[in-house]
């Protein structure tokens, strides 16, 4: 297993135990059960490109990478609901953006299944099967990197004037948010035949993680202990994938690297 594979696995499961956990926090709470849509798809999200670099036949790879994207449609909206529910956005004007959002996620999961979405899987550097684009993958791409900046923006709206602990709130989550996602969209040049690996793959399981403290401690969390204990834990994460990376890459018999 190599740094890509091991990544998207671990980020997988953690997004998934995140969702799990922020989810039977508090039941009731919109913020907790939105969230938990959005870690859990993310978790899936992330076994599913893990199953689809991962396995050797091309039917296989075809199902999962198929199976992923379905889910991946489901991240933007549900990132962007979320996105408007802590930044009290308007309640008319968030149930008409969220009709047109999601409405526009369902409308692509229907071509998933066809080659206008993925239309074949092909090798790719290390990759035994990786995806290659379709038509309606374009608009995919354009759909997913509008909604994601755009909740962006609204974020630092939100920031501008907002003062006190809720300021570092969403400062705290857009800082989580903006790490995640370019880890994640990393993913997206090779499906374009674009020669960067996904190299920051290792990145999108830790705004789950940054983002399931803000919403366990929104009742005036404490930033400095959440960013103590996410800066500890990330640390250890990352000296863990790279030594791992390196292990596979020099090809080492260490008994460290078993």
């Amino acid at each position: 297993m190599n740094y890509f594979n091991l990544s998207a696995l671990i980020g997988g499961l953690s997004a998934i135990v995140m969702s799990l956990f922020v989810y039977f926090k508090d039941k009731k709470n919109q913020i907790n059960k939105i969230f938990a849509l959005l870690s859990m798809s993310s978790g899936l999200w992330g076994l599913g490109y893990f199953s689809a670099i991962t396995f050797t036949d091309k039917s296989s790879a075809l199902f999962y990478s198929r199976a992923m994207h379905a889910i991946a449609t489901l991240i933007p909206p549900f990132y962007f609901h979320f996105v408007l529910i802590i930044s009290n956005f308007n309640e008319r004007m968030r149930k008409r953006s969220l009709s047109i959002t999601y409405g526009l996620g369902f409308v692509l999961l229907f071509f998933i299944g066809t080659p206008w979405f993925i239309k074949d899987m092909k090798p790719k550097f290390i990759f035994p099967w990786y995806s290659e684009a379709g038509i309606i993958y374009n608009f995919f791409t354009i759909y997913f990197f509008i909604l994601i900046v755009y909740s962006f923006i609204i974020l630092w709206q939100k920031i501008k004037y907002s003062s006190g602990i809720i300021r570092m709130q969403i400062k705290y989550i857009l800082f989580a948010s903006i790490f995640g996602f370019l880890g994640g969209t990393t993913t997206f040049p090779l499906v374009y035949n674009i020669p960067i690996l996904p190299v920051g793959i290792i990145f999108f399981s830790f705004y789950p993680l940054i983002i399931a403290y803000a919403i366990i401690k929104h009742r005036l969390m404490d930033i400095r202990v959440a960013v103590t204990r996410v800066g500890i834990f990330f640390i250890l994460y990352a000296i863990l994938i790279r030594y791992t990376f390196l292990c596979r890459v020099l090809k080492t018999s260490s008994l460290f690297c078993y």
